[in-house]
């Protein structure tokens, strides 16, 4: 037993020495970023640890497809617990950083020894179905999600959710004390993050991430169940599909983490798998699940339709038929969206009566263009993609579901196409079904060495630009946060910005009341660059639906600042979106007699080249 310990030692020793050299070659001579240097550097250190421990440690060198990834995720489940023991012990109880890595030193390694030694590494005497393992490795990644995103700010169109949720909850009529483009279904999803903090004592922001880290082991444990039916992927082959897929659905969405294209991927995921491991997918009690869950999903966004009709149509090809358009599944996704969108009707009228016809005359102002929007497509991934399939069709064996891997990629891509803003987190569906797909290439028994390749190298590559980026930042918040709390607890805050990032973060952060009823000052880049490209003389309606529109903007943006007076105001003085350079939003705001008189009872604390920050002179 010491010569075993010792020999664990040892080998955990030359791990350390592998990340650390790895990570820093990665960094160094090849430029990687952090974050992808260290994933490097961890994906090194496992594979030196398992041939150590393999070969010297525990001397069982053989059924690697078994001990591989029970090794992978005693080794997730390691990180996991690492980074649990640095939040809880550092992070919310305030002990040193010092004395969290000293527990972090006792308690990784042997739980690292406990579970290589009676589990990674134990005695195979006959074939296991594996069923808890998945389950495990399910929990084990959801778990290491958590670790490794609470405490940090979340995407500001998801702290916008949860900001406004909960002045939903607190009594705010939706569409009318709550100014919002977005049909209501995000709100009601984020209802329960906020159940989950107030039971649990989190900050609203962790109560989403951990919202998510419960969806993330739910739906992968129900994919595991669909992967552990198909006999090609039993044992240690689809616990590596299942490490694939979770990695699919947290990585390409790193720092857009619940925006509705995430929940989307993970709503849908089951349903991609059904159809990938089914030759019949859309029949029977199980498939009819499947896309009832999904369709949750899909009636986030209007556009999120495009991925049952190219699945449906993919099976239509298939089969040479147009049974599958009718079949069960389908079914159940159209009458969940009909009654939903009957639901919207019902219980929030004013959604259709004001909303939808404002964002149809200037919402289309909202995008970065069209450069931009060509450069977030990521077409060099779709390309990579690409060329996975042309070369795993010219094998001899077709890898099954490979249609429907090509009918998900191309929903992801015609998703961020019809949008086509250029906002990042429009493409995270191409990034997670390319990975997806590349997963499904891999896990083939006896895959020939150019289509492994190719599938590995898309799959690295549907993960790169998320490891660039790394996780959400907010500038403005870390900036602005120390001003604010100023003021004491929940103090009174309005940003006027036609963005979200520099609102919703900070008031999380700094525990503020939002008094306006906009996220963001939407509606004022179609006003007012629809007025200036109109030709009023032959389209004075349409002018004077503009008109009205920037005027009734501008009038409720100076009500909600004098009833709810706040205590700090920050003007964006280089507002996004508009055609014309110059928008000045102070000027368009003293069209209103009533600004005038309300910034009397303010004074200047900061101006810089992109803000004019505001505070009440009484504070």
């Amino acid at each position: 037993m010491i010569a075993q310990l010792a020999r664990f030692a040892g080998v955990g020793m030359a791990a350390t020495l592998a990340h650390v050299a790895t990570a820093l070659i990665a960094q160094g001579p090849f430029g990687a970023p952090a974050q992808l240097a260290n994933l490097t550097g961890f994906c090194a250190a496992v594979l030196v640890s398992y041939l150590g421990h393999g070969r010297l440690t525990f001397d069982a060198n053989d059924t690697h497809g078994v001990r591989m990834p029970r090794f992978v995720a005693v080794a997730l489940a390691g990180l996991a617990v690492s980074s649990a023991v640095t939040a809880i012990v550092h992070g919310q109880l305030g002990a040193s950083f010092a004395l969290a890595m000293a527990l972090v030193a006792i308690t990784v390694p042997a739980l690292t020894f406990l579970g290589a030694r009676f589990w990674a590494f134990a005695r195979i005497d006959a074939p296991t179905g594996e069923n808890w393992t998945g389950v495990a490795l399910a929990l084990a990644m959801a778990t290491l999600f958590l670790s490794v995103f609470q405490g940090r700010y979340i995407h500001h169109d998801t702290a916008w959710y949860l900001v406004a949720t909960r002045k939903w909850l607190e009594g705010a009529v939706l569409y009318t004390d709550i100014v919002e483009v977005n049909p209501p279904l995000n709100f009601y999803l984020t209802v329960p993050a906020l159940w989950l903090a107030d039971l649990v004592g989190l900050s609203d922001s962790d109560g989403q991430y951990l919202l998510v880290a419960i969806l993330l082991a739910g739906v992968l444990i129900w994919v595991w169940r669909l992967i552990a039916e198909v006999p090609a992927l039993a044992g240690g082959r689809g616990l590596l599909v299942l490490t694939g897929i979770g990695a699919a659905a947290i990585v390409p969405a790193s720092d857009d983490i619940a925006q509705r294209e995430h929940l989307l991927v993970l709503f849908i995921l089951p349903w991609l798998v059904g159809h990938l491991t089914r030759a019949e997918p859309d029949r029977g009690a199980g498939a009819v699940a499947r896309a009832a869950f999904a369709a949750i999903g899909i009636c986030l966004k209007h556009y999120f339709v495009l991925f049952p009709v190219l699945m449906t149509l993919a099976l239509v090809i298939r089969r040479r038929s147009l049974w599958p358009i009718v079949s069960p599944a389908n079914l159940a996704i159209l009458a969940i969206c009909i009654a939903y969108v009957g639901m919207v009707g019902l219980r929030h009228p004013a959604y259709f009566d004001s909303i939808v016809p404002m964002a149809l005359e200037v919402y289309g102002a909202y995008g970065l263009g069209g450069a931009a929007a060509l450069a977030g497509m990521q077409l060099p991934l779709i390309a990579a993609f690409g060329l996975t399939i042309v070369i795993a069709r010219d094998e001899r064996a077709p890898v099954p579901g490979l249609d429907m891997a090509v009918a998900a990629v191309l929903a992801g891509a015609g998703v961020y196409l019809v949008q086509w803003t250029g906002f990042g987190y429009q493409a995270v569906p191409i990034g997670a079904t390319v990975a997806l797909g590349c997963v499904f290439v891999l896990a083939r028994p006896g895959l020939p060495r150019k289509t492994a390749i190719a599938a590995a190298a898309g799959f690295v590559l549907a993960f790169l630009p998320a490891l660039q980026n790394g996780t959400y930042k907010s500038p403005a918040s870390e900036h602005f946060a120390p001003i604010v709390e100023r003021f004491g607890p929940a103090p009174r805050l309005a940003v006027y910005s036609t963005s979200l990032s520099p609102s919703f973060p900070l008031a999380l952060e700094t525990g503020a009341q939002w008094t306006s009823r906009y996220p963001a000052l939407w509606l004022v880049p179609g006003a007012v660059d629809g007025l200036a490209d109109a030709d009023c003389t032959a389209e004075p309606e349409r002018c004077a639906r503009l008109r009205a529109i920037g005027e009734e903007t501008r009038a409720a943006i100076v009500d909600d600042a004098l009833a709810g007076r706040p205590h700090v105001m920050i003007f964006d003085k280089q507002p996004f979106y508009f055609s014309r350079p110059g928008f000045d939003l102070m000027a368009f705001l003293a069209a209103d007699p009533r600004f005038a008189a309300l910034l009397a009872d303010y004074a200047t604390l900061e101006q810089t080249t992109r803000f004019l920050v505001l505070a009440r002179k009484d504070r």
